[in-house]
């Protein structure tokens, strides 16, 4: 259920080790819910206060794309669009034109995507919505989602 404007959204936060296997093997922080929604950050993996808050942007951004737009982060295509997304808001974030921008975000989004759509995969779908996800700025700037199902190949 998508929460009406004023209605606010509750996040825990918790610090953790995290294990080196499965889709947080690598991962510096991580979404876990939806219910109840919370944000792990990897403690055996976070070693600045810099670090902490590019992961806290990074996994806001999918807590917004999650709980305010409605994606489905276990979709390829919506987890990589919310990947791509937080990506350009966080670890990208300052990148010195929209050329380097554009590289950092789709190599960092393809990465995490891969975690759980392995193969390939997941590096297929951040191409397919790369475009479309690095126009859209919300919550900064309204932005339509686009239709996921034009990504979706035919079986």
């Amino acid at each position: 259920r998508i929460p009406s404007d004023d209605e606010a959204i509750s996040v825990s936060i918790s610090c953790q080790p995290c294990s080196t296997t499965g889709p947080e093997g690598g991962a510096r922080a991580y979404v876990r819910g939806p219910h109840p929604l919370s944000i792990v950050l990897c403690s055996n993996r976070l070693s600045t206060p810099a670090e902490v808050e590019e992961v806290l942007v990074h996994e806001l951004v999918h807590v917004f794309d999650l709980r305010v737009r409605g994606l489905d982060l276990r979709d390829c295509h919506q987890l990589a669009y919310s990947e791509v997304r937080a990506a350009r808001e966080a670890e990208c974030r300052g990148s010195l034109n929209r050329f380097t921008e554009s590289m950092c975000v789709k190599g960092r989004a393809g990465v995490a995507t891969s975690n759980m759509f392995p193969g390939g995969r997941g590096r297929d779908c951040v191409g397919r919505v790369l475009e479309a996800a690095l126009a859209d700025r919300s919550p900064f700037q309204p932005s339509e989602l686009p239709d996921f199902s034009k990504w979706v190949s035919p079986k």
